[in-house]
């Protein structure tokens, strides 16, 4: 739980310091590939991971709407989703580029015997990092709620979960 803080704030400083830098703007009309994810090598659950693709259109400069799915596994849970989400990106002029975001997602989680089907809200704060004109890289800080107690932390279940992802972002 500490190393989830720690990412936390991390992520918010980065999104502090893309925010103080003078770029890149990603024009209406552009569209984005992102692939992004968490993978623990061990935790109480045993190994641990989550990836989730997205395909977003920007339907005005910075603001993009799209959709997303993924699916997370460990020992205990497994889960998949799908939904949508919408994006603003700011623009500081810089090839830091913060970013706020929400998405809405339908999930289905099979939990040892039972499954669950759950409406999930989660919203998130990141910054990308362009490497080249067309690909960055981005890291985001991301909390989501469920109407269920669908998250699995450490020996218990809860309705809410928190993380930090890395992703790559590709634009065409």
């Amino acid at each position: 739980m500490k190393q989830q803080g720690l990412a936390g704030w991390l992520a918010i400083w980065m999104f502090g310091m893309a925010m103080s830098a003078s770029a890149v703007m990603i024009g209406e009309g552009t569209r984005e590939l992102t692939l992004e994810g968490e993978y623990q090598f061990s935790s109480e659950l045993g190994r641990s991971f989550n990836v989730n693709l997205g395909l977003g259109l920007f339907i005005l400069d910075g603001f993009q709407v799209g959709l997303t799915g993924g699916v997370s596994d460990n020992d205990v849970v497994t889960m998949l989703k799908g939904g949508g989400f919408a994006e603003y990106n700011f623009d500081v002029g810089h090839i830091f580029i913060p970013f706020l975001g929400g998405r809405a997602l339908y999930s289905h989680t099979d939990l040892d015997d039972a499954s669950e089907d759950s409406f999930v809200l989660g919203g998130y704060a990141g910054v990308k990092y362009f490497i080249a004109e067309n690909i960055a890289v981005s890291i985001k800080y991301l909390f989501e709620w469920a109407d269920d107690e669908i998250f699995f932390d450490e020996s218990e279940t809860k309705d809410t979960n928190s993380s930090i992802q890395l992703g790559m972002r590709f634009y065409f």
